[in-house]
């Protein structure tokens, strides 16, 4: 759980961890030269021999199961890509990927954010053989880098090292919460001043009602953050355009804030309904502009121990003691309204990572 006053500072430990060269040879398929062509001269021996066979049988199946999976993720990008090019050069005919994916996800039945990481996950890598060593989830994982040298650093380091999806990630997260806010992208090279392995945890608490004026298709909109967005018509356009950051509670009402930055959007008061562990909560989200949102929220660079460990039933009750209201409140609600700011988009489980805070 966090909470953030001033001059604090949260110092979380991140752990990555190596495959051994014997783990990984496991994979390899052959038997040693101890064994091969000996029929087993006892049961025992027989069931070492039988058990090892089907170890390795199913280590070359997963791998080349990932391996096709991959090559489907990534030539899945490519149609879309192509596409959406193809489109964008036809006159009268350039749709959005915002405006295809959704369809298409709709029209084949599947997980549109799929869609939209392999479409990423293309641009990024368009010569197949760059990315074909790595799982898909390991390249979705990839996506929350933003630099593209980095995230070419790290798919690297991942290859070699063997880690897995979330030794990966951890180090994605790790490195990313070295710079200010989580925000910027990864920065390779600098050593932190603290101890290996750790990482200095900043949040990021933006301004209420504040949105960003986006074009789509000719027209103007609010991005009111969860996908989500108000068109500006007639007089409520004024003198705004793209990217343009405004303030305000209603369409009418709106000022623009030259001076305002991204670190300002995304923000917004909530509603805590429950909290399944100490870092994952269902929340009723305050949008703005009318709107509210329903929604399982995690927060940003906190990995709470499982909710089935003593570690983590202790943490979920410590954010417990922390949010429940006092007994005269209780006609409030069980628990406190917080404020939170959000990530622009969900994470690969298609949830917004935050951070919160309450008084």
């Amino acid at each position: 759980m966090k909470t953030f006053k001033k001059g604090m500072m949260i110092k979380a430990k991140t752990t990555v961890k190596k495959v051994s060269p014997s783990a990984k040879g496991l994979t390899a398929g052959k038997p040693s030269k101890q064994t091969a062509g000996k029929p087993p001269r006892s049961y025992k021996e027989l069931l070492e021999r039988v058990r090892e066979t089907l170890a390795r049988g199913r280590a070359r199946a997963q791998k080349a199961l990932e391996e096709i999976q991959t090559r489907m993720f990534w030539e899945t990008g490519r149609w879309i890509h192509l596409y959406l090019k193809h489109e964008k050069k036809t006159p009268g005919r350039a749709p959005y990927g915002d405006k295809v994916i959704p369809k298409l996800a709709n029209d084949l039945n599947h997980d549109k954010n799929y869609l939209y990481d392999a479409l990423s996950v293309y641009r990024n890598n368009p010569i197949f053989p760059t990315l074909g060593k790595l799982t898909v989830s390991h390249h979705r994982a990839l996506l929350e880098v933003k630099d593209a040298e980095a995230r070419k650093t790290l798919a690297a380091e991942a290859l070699k090292e063997g880690w897995t999806v979330r030794e990966l990630a951890q180090r994605i997260r790790g490195q990313a919460l070295q710079t200010d806010g989580g925000q910027a992208a990864l920065t390779d090279g600098r050593k932190p001043a603290f101890a290996p392995g750790s990482y200095i945890l900043r949040g990021r608490k933006g301004k209420l009602n504040h949105c960003r004026v986006v074009e789509r298709d000719g027209r103007l909109f609010l991005d009111l953050g969860f996908r989500d967005f108000r068109e500006l018509t007639g007089s409520n356009k004024g003198n705004l355009k793209n990217g343009d950051i405004v303030e305000g509670t209603s369409l009418d009402q709106l000022a623009a804030k030259p001076a305002a930055t991204k670190a300002d959007l995304y923000t917004y008061r909530a509603k805590v309904q429950h909290f399944p562990d100490a870092d994952t909560y269902w929340l009723f989200i305050d949008k703005g502009f009318g709107g509210f949102r329903d929604d399982k929220i995690r927060l940003k660079g906190i990995d709470a121990p499982e909710i089935d460990t003593p570690e983590g039933r202790a943490a979920r009750d410590f954010v417990e003691s922390l949010l429940a209201l006092p007994s005269a409140e209780k006609g409030k609600g069980p628990y406190r309204d917080v404020l939170i700011a959000t990530t622009k988009t969900p994470d690969k489980w298609d949830r917004y990572l935050v951070d919160l805070y309450f008084e």
